[in-house]
């Protein structure tokens, strides 16, 4: 019994401290290049879009970061 509790609570701790998705900056850049987007956006629900860009950074001890952007993102609960 206690492996399971401890299984679940680390499972919640790994959502808990998941880093959220920035929204705002996929939609910003989508809608400023119209030329490029508009093929796959005009129908979003239909095409069933959704992106998702990862920026790696690295910092002077060559360690990660990284900034997560998304644009109509259905995650699964």
């Amino acid at each position: 019994m206690r492996k399971i509790l401890f299984f679940l609570f680390s499972i919640f701790l790994m959502k808990a401290s998941a880093q959220q998705a920035d929204t705002v900056f996929l939609k910003k850049l989508i809608e400023s290049h119209p030329d490029l987007f508009d093929a796959v956006l005009k129908d979003p629900e239909h095409k069933q879009v959704q992106l998702i860009y990862t920026q790696i950074d690295y910092d002077k001890h060559n360690a990660p970061k990284f900034t997560n952007y998304s644009y109509r993102l259905d995650p699964i609960l």
